[in-house]
């Protein structure tokens, strides 16, 4: 695996890796995501009057395996996303850009994990601060910030990345949309 590391002063550091996560790469395409609805059904309302469940969104069946975003959070309160390949040289087209630091946190970052079908990064510090980071026009934004002010265990997003599991040091375990809500 090739991992395209700037090596100027800036990137190096001496921090520990906290965690890290990786994602294939997908084109900068928003069509990634297929929303399949029952055509004769547009109430997504059974006969019997029971709400059918969710459309199913499926990720196409072209997933990249060769190349892909690596992202670490680290002691230094920064999260890494770097571009890997495991592509020859001669066969590579990277992107424009291959790294960049992400600075938001405050303290130790504790977890990275990637929502795959929405292409966003959620990370969480030691504090239990979440950000949920979205890529734009080559450059990383903050989407959605939440601060329950308690130690965050471990968080996972659902195989379609609608939905996030978010779980606690105190017990409380909560459940929330890709969008935010609750």
């Amino acid at each position: 695996m090739y991992a395209y590391i700037d090596l100027s002063n800036i990137a190096r550091t001496d921090s520990v890796i906290q965690s890290l996560s990786w994602m294939h790469y997908l084109p900068t395409q928003q069509s990634s995501l297929n929303v399949s609805n029952d055509e004769n059904n547009t109430n997504n309302v059974e006969d019997n009057n029971q709400p059918n469940p969710s459309p199913i969104v499926a990720i196409q069946p072209l997933i990249n395996l060769y190349d892909g975003w690596l992202a670490t959070g680290n002691t230094n309160h920064i999260v890494s996303v770097t571009y890997t390949s495991i592509r020859p040289d001669e066969n590579l087209s990277i992107p424009e850009r291959t790294n960049f630091n992400l600075r938001a946190h405050r303290t130790e970052v504790r977890l990275v994990s990637w929502n795959v079908p929405y292409q966003k990064l959620a990370t969480v510090d030691e504090k239990g601060v979440i950000f949920v980071w979205v890529k734009h026009d080559n450059r990383w934004s903050l989407e959605l910030i939440n601060d329950r002010s308690h130690s965050v265990i471990d968080m996972a997003w659902s195989h379609d990345g609608r939905m996030t599991v978010i779980c606690y040091e105190d017990g409380f375990v909560l459940v929330g949309s890709v969008t935010g809500q609750r």
